[in-house]
């Protein structure tokens, strides 16, 4: 069953039997959109709707709650923990590999993004 009448003002049950959105469009829709559309779609079908009460969940932290520190981590680090710099030096590994990994912990290795930061300084 399709709804035709005024779409924007229904509600997600009523445009979905839970594998398949019934909508319709007016206007011709270009090409880049349908497929932003049939993605969409796609996304959609993977949902499965019960009577649970929703609830959020925070997918940067193994118990799905929000905290500063988890987001912290994700803007400053990408999601990926920097290592506990006490820990590198009690490594079994050559000199060279604990100094690399300090320089590698404090961002000071001469890495393409960190040496146009300094080109940049110099300016």
């Amino acid at each position: 069953m399709t709804y035709k009448r005024n779409e924007q003002a229904a509600t997600i049950s009523q445009v979905w039997d839970g594998s398949e959105l019934k909508l319709t469009f007016r206007r011709t829709v270009p090409q880049r959109l349908m497929l932003q559309w049939e993605e969409l779609t796609q996304i959609a079908s993977n949902i499965s709707l019960n009577n649970e009460e929703d609830a959020p969940v925070w997918r940067f932290t193994s118990n799905g709650q929000y905290s500063v520190q988890s987001l912290y981590a994700v803007l400053s680090f990408r999601g990926v923990m920097p290592i506990h710099i006490p820990a590198v030096w009690q490594l079994n590994v050559p000199p060279r590999v604990h100094i690399f990994l300090w320089l590698l912990y404090n961002n000071k290795l001469l890495t393409r993004d960190n040496l146009q930061k300094k080109e940049r300084c110099r300016r």
